[in-house]
């Protein structure tokens, strides 16, 4: 098998999406594409911290702001939404930059495989199957660079993914991190992917040990 680009973020489906790639023989490029939202200088740092300890590659890091763009948003302003705040939560291109950007460094490495943790619960407009077939269409053409982008977790919910990243590979999860609104460096506890973290952890049946700064909100 050739190279794979593994879309990494240091959150529980970047961990298993990572255990899955690296099952098959190949090298395996992690990739975190920075866009200057306020929680990334954390992720960042437990994307790293993760990949040393289960001895994985190291994480290259690519830049496509959007703050020129998109800078009123709650995720350059700190005006994070609730949990129960739909569609709130959505950010304009996001997947458009990351893919993007990520694509373009595959076309250097020649890379034909874009791994991203997209889960059956997302609905976002560039996180569906339509949506990535057609950019991936489109990125191959202007880069005269054939590129396919995998979706393992498409057909699972946060809790299965959680399940099997414990009960099948043994990951260490509780190095993890999901949080729109980390407190020196840790979870806050009562943003959305904290809520959707504690939940998924509590559905799995798993033991969560993670350290949030404030109990987390409930929906409803």
């Amino acid at each position: 098998m050739s190279a794979v680009c593994v879309l990494f973020s240091g959150g529980v489906e970047s961990a298993y999406l990572l255990h899955l790639a690296r099952e098959n023989p190949g090298d395996v490029h992690p990739v975190y594409v920075r866009s200057g939202y306020r929680w990334e200088d954390v992720e960042v740092e437990f994307a790293r911290s993760y990949l040393d300890i289960v001895d994985a590659p190291q994480l290259d890091v690519l830049e496509a702001p959007a703050d020129d763009v998109d800078g009123e948003s709650w995720a350059f302003t700190g005006d994070v939404p609730g949990p129960d705040d739909d569609g709130g939560h959505y950010l304009h291109g996001r997947n458009v930059l990351a893919f993007s950007k990520a694509a373009v460094y595959c076309s250097v490495e020649d890379i034909h495989e874009i791994h991203q943790g997209a889960l059956a619960s997302n609905d976002f407009p560039d996180g569906t199957r339509e949506f990535d077939d057609a950019f991936e269409r489109a990125l191959s053409i202007g880069l005269d660079h054939d590129v396919e982008f995998r979706r393992p977790l498409s057909d699972f919910v946060k809790h299965e993914v959680i399940a099997r990243a414990v009960d099948d590979a043994d990951l260490p999860l509780e190095h993890t991190f999901s949080c729109l609104d980390p407190v020196e460096g840790r979870h806050c506890g009562r943003c959305l992917k904290c809520h959707d973290r504690r939940m998924g952890f509590e559905e799995a049946g798993v033991s969560d040990s993670t350290e949030y700064v404030n109990e987390p909100q409930t929906t409803g």
